[in-house]
């Protein structure tokens, strides 16, 4: 008896759940209704940052951690909190390294972006010089950040690479305690992918490394730390 009472009762449920209307089940979210997207797959919040053409923006790539997402752009990157992903709430939008592409990889509380061509004349990144560089056009490559702090990142190294930096690649390696960084250029003068640069999540520090070559070049970065 008892259990086709339970029975009944899961069946019921099921009914229950059959007969609601499909946004009681996933809400839709206005700001995406023109979205398409897969069967598999439906929108469950949205944070808005208007792109614009002068002087031109874009959103370029997301990167993850934990339940923090982060946005890179060509103004710096924006930090939202995600843990509840129908009310997304940012939490920073960092406008202090505006060097066009912005592609962010994420590792503990590092964060590096991608630069991705010549520094112009006074440009600055988290409220320091962009330094002119040894190769041609002017400086261009990547930027290590500590995130540790969410509302106040801070710059702890440049790495300089020829051609500079349209994406990169995150390899941990956490038994010599280490992110390495695979960094694709943004020219077709250097087509190779190349490792610029090791970085530690405990000294915060940026080594060079002499990986693959580019060209007839032998060094693929150099870092320096803003003092």
């Amino acid at each position: 008896m008892r259990r086709t009472m339970r029975m009944a009762v899961f069946l019921a449920s099921i009914a229950a759940l059959l007969a609601l209307p499909a946004g009681a089940v996933a809400a839709e979210v206005p700001a995406a209704s023109t979205f398409t997207n897969s069967q598999n797959m439906h929108p469950m919040g949205f944070s808005p940052r208007a792109n614009t053409t002068s002087p031109f923006t874009a959103n370029s790539d997301l990167a993850f951690r934990d339940r923090l997402a982060f946005q890179g752009n060509y103004d710096g990157f924006r930090i939202i909190d995600i843990h509840e992903p129908d009310n997304p709430v940012q939490l920073l939008d960092y406008r202090e390294c505006a060097g066009n592409q912005g592609d962010v990889i994420v590792w503990g509380n590092i964060l590096v972006r991608s630069w991705n061509s010549p520094a112009p004349a006074g440009a600055t990144c988290d409220g320091k010089p962009v330094l002119p560089g040894v190769f041609p056009g002017g400086w261009e490559g990547l930027h290590v950040f500590d995130v540790s702090n969410l509302s106040d990142p801070d710059l702890v190294a440049s790495v300089e690479t020829e051609c500079g930096s349209h994406t990169a690649t995150a390899v941990p390696d956490p038994a010599n305690n280490r992110l390495l960084v695979y960094n694709t250029p943004s020219s077709g003068a250097c087509p190779a992918a190349r490792a610029p640069a090791s970085t530690s999540s405990r000294s915060r520090s940026t080594t060079r490394r002499t990986p693959a070559t580019c060209g007839s070049s032998r060094e693929a970065g150099r870092a320096t730390t803003p003092e």
